[in-house]
């Protein structure tokens, strides 16, 4: 993998900026499934999923 320029290219700065771009390709692919939804929602949205899977889970404890 070769970086563009002004980016690092010791192994740990190319492996963080390959995660970081595959979680940004995850929350594109998740955002064209919800209705409306853009950078302004996600933070609420992705509070509410944490929030339902805490509850889900704290049922079975």
């Amino acid at each position: 993998v070769r970086a563009r320029r002004g980016q690092a290219t010791d192994p740990h700065s190319i492996a963080e900026r390959l995660r970081r771009e595959k979680i940004a390709e995850r929350m594109k692919a998740l955002q064209e499934l919800v209705p409306n939804a853009n950078k302004a929602r996600s933070y609420p949205i992705h509070h509410q999923f944490w929030f339902l899977v805490l509850k889900f889970f704290a049922f079975f404890i």
